[in-house]
């Protein structure tokens, strides 16, 4: 059922004002602060109504009403008023996007940083591998009867190696073979393109060296795996437990934990930027495999030289979400024309660097 004008304007002010005070927003409240033009008796009907549609949810028998997640969907989606950063919140933010774009993973963190301080919530950068980097050769080279080096080198110049024990003899030219071979399946893909088919193809490929393949494959595993790995930053993790939603130690120690763990904090972030929106907003149990129903995130992507990366804001589901969107907004955008910037900058290098250029 659709919304009507009126219940729209409740569902803001209910969720205006919990944002603010914390405190399960009554009519009389609504009445008075926000639509005098209705009475208190006329706002409960409308209330109890919301209630029954699954936008509020009343946490104790008392009258005041508190927003539910679908509550909070459609605050953000279409009821939010947009929040105009102050003259401090941009210089800071400034500031950050006056770092030389050279220094990425200063420049990640710093941001970090700042967004923390100005939301008040905490932050997580995760800072994606290379996405570039693909195969361009693989090479197994004997030293002794029974040993060998792996050496893989990427098209971005990066080499792996790996000194491996056969239980197995490797002649020269079998070792020769076999990187051919090695190199002319995988040269070429880039590290995301290798699946678990890909290597599945391999070892079927050559199984009269079963041993050696898998030393090979666990070694390309391992590489894919450094070599795509992401960074992750965290900042102002103590700020949430300034909120009365962390107060409950079960709670603070359970968003404590998500904080410290590297894995659950990039499921959290893994939902990509919905199409034509410049931030995604992530409201409680709307997280990838996280169970965190008090808990928002905010997030926006970059880019940076064909890597991609997400900043994201954690915060209670009671977060200022047009204070948190606007920041976002302006330090990603700042951001992308900042790496964008040093992407340019970098090109025209090359292309100075080249003969008759």
């Amino acid at each position: 059922m659709e919304l009507s004008g009126r219940k729209k304007r409740i569902l803001q002010a209910i969720v205006s004002d919990y944002i603010e005070t914390a405190e399960p927003v009554g009519s009389r409240t609504i009445a008075k602060k926000h639509m005098m033009d209705l009475s208190p008796a006329t706002i409960r009907n409308e209330m109890a109504d919301l209630e029954e549609m699954g936008y509020l949810e009343q946490p104790h028998s008392s009258a005041g009403r508190v927003p539910s997640v679908m509550g909070y969907r459609v605050f953000v989606d279409n009821l939010m008023e947009r929040y105009k950063l102050s003259v401090m919140e941009t210089i800071k933010m400034q500031q950050v996007m006056n770092e030389k774009a050279k220094e990425f993973d200063k420049l990640i963190e710093r941001a970090s940083h700042v967004i923390a301080s100005i939301t008040n919530y905490a932050t997580v950068a995760i800072n994606a591998g290379k996405k570039k980097n693909s195969i361009k050769t693989i090479q197994i080279v004997p030293i002794s009867r029974k040993e060998t080096v792996l050496i893989i080198v990427t098209n971005e110049g990066i080499v792996k190696n790996r000194l491996v024990r056969l239980k197995e003899e490797i002649t020269p030219e079998e070792a020769s073979k076999l990187s051919a071979r090695m190199t002319k399946m995988l040269g070429g893909l880039t590290l995301n393109q290798i699946s678990l088919e890909t290597i599945n193809n391999i070892k079927n490929s050559f199984s009269e060296l079963t041993e050696l393949i898998n030393d090979v494959v666990d070694f390309i595993s391992d590489v894919i795996g450094e070599i795509d790995s992401r960074d992750v930053i965290v900042d102002g993790g103590v700020n949430l437990l300034k909120f009365p939603e962390y107060s409950n130690i079960e709670k603070a120690k359970e968003i404590l934990e998500v904080l410290e763990n590297k894995e659950k904090l990039q499921n959290m972030v893994s939902l990509p930027v919905s199409a034509g929106n410049k931030v995604n907003i992530i409201i409680g149990d709307e997280h990838n495999g996280i169970k965190l129903k008090d808990c928002s995130v905010v997030l926006c992507t970059y880019e940076f030289d064909g890597n991609e990366g997400t900043i994201g804001v954690i915060g209670p589901t009671r977060m200022d979400y047009a204070r948190v969107v606007s920041a976002m907004e302006y330090l990603c955008e700042g951001m992308r024309m900042q790496l964008g910037e040093g992407e340019k900058k970098s090109e025209q290098g090359k292309e100075e660097d080249r003969p008759g250029g």
